[in-house]
């Protein structure tokens, strides 16, 4: 069984992702902002505790400065923690 954490390497995830221009709830506008080789902590976004690294592309806003993740890369993440989840069968 997996541990209960996953540390996932963003380099390694092969998503292309569209970024737009989204309002941010404190009044400024998340813009693309490209993670390189920090540690971003997901676990509020994926309900377990996960930890992307490496160079991956997501959000940040210009106001607040908070970040996030797009859609379709929060979609492979929770795949990829959901298998990392499963028991291995014998």
């Amino acid at each position: 069984m997996a541990s209960p954490g996953a540390d996932i390497d963003g380099d390694a995830l092969g998503v292309g992702v569209d970024l737009t221009l989204d309002p941010c709830p404190c009044g400024g506008t998340l813009r693309p902002h490209r993670f390189e080789c920090e540690e971003y902590d997901a676990t509020s976004l994926l309900g377990v505790p996960v930890i992307l690294a490496g160079r991956f592309m997501g959000n940040r806003c210009d106001k607040g400065g908070e970040t996030t993740l797009p859609g379709k890369l929060h979609d492979v993440l929770t795949e990829r923690v959901g298998l990392l989840q499963m028991p291995l069968a014998p």
